[in-house]
């Protein structure tokens, strides 16, 4: 189960000669775009306008000196000729895009804006979790660890949350946070109650992915969790 709980950001991932960009613009509400890299940067911003029904336009983010954009490249910055560097961000609407593309405008550090006023930073190929997985018998007073698996994401500065949610309860809405570690240890309090708990990667440098959630059975106590194990084997 995915929880989509970063709003307002884009994430871009390369996949080949495309770009998968999701713009998260609020919890609940996402869209996700499509793109060859060398698309025309206004084609690509009048597909959005008439999918998230306002106008949008990216300020392209300056580089530094010695780099140039490059759509071929998965960060779309390759630092490897001699360019000066660019002092002044460029703003981009439909009809102001020049001959720039979409891998060269959805590039980290570069911001989209939504309405003329909502602003959200890009990320190229930002943190995100591959797997989660809870323990399938939480017993009272025993720890749990979730197992992870990451890309380009720091274990470090990857945060956690475990909530308390009543069965068949709408999880992540209705949950009481009670732990913001991997490691937790299922008490008194959580006794017949689902554990579930939620995985937000980032990576060094602060910038956040989606957040992942995975639920565990109700907490059981010593008896009740080896009479289940049993019959489940």
């Amino acid at each position: 189960m995915q929880v989509e709980r970063l709003a307002g950001s884009v994430l871009v991932l390369p996949e080949g000669d495309s770009l998968r960009i999701r713009v998260q613009l609020t919890v609940d509400t996402s869209f996700v775009f499509l793109r060859k890299r060398d698309d025309a940067l206004a084609q690509t911003l009048k597909r959005m306008e008439g999918k998230i029904g306002k106008p949008v336009s990216v300020i392209v983010s300056p580089l530094p000196a010695g780099t140039r954009r490059d759509s071929s490249s998965d960060d779309a910055v390759t630092a490897a000729v001699s360019a000066p560097a660019t002092t002044t961000t460029t703003t981009c609407t439909t009809d102001s895009c020049g001959a720039m593309t979409s891998g060269q405008a959805f590039v980290t550090g570069s911001v989209f804006v939504v309405g003329g006023e909502q602003r959200l930073p890009i990320c190229v190929c930002p943190p995100q979790i591959t797997m989660l997985e809870a323990p399938q018998f939480p017993i009272v007073g025993y720890p749990i660890i979730p197992l992870v698996e990451m890309q380009h994401a720091s274990e470090e500065h990857t945060t956690w949350q475990w909530l308390r949610c009543k069965p068949n309860s709408s999880l992540t809405h209705s949950g009481i946070v009670v732990a913001h570690t991997r490691r937790y240890v299922p008490t008194e309090e959580d006794f017949g109650h689902v554990l579930v708990c939620v995985c937000t990667p980032r990576n060094a440098e602060g910038q956040a992915g989606l957040s992942v959630a995975c639920a565990c059975p109700p907490s059981r106590k010593d008896d009740e969790a080896d009479a289940a194990a049993a019959a489940a084997a």
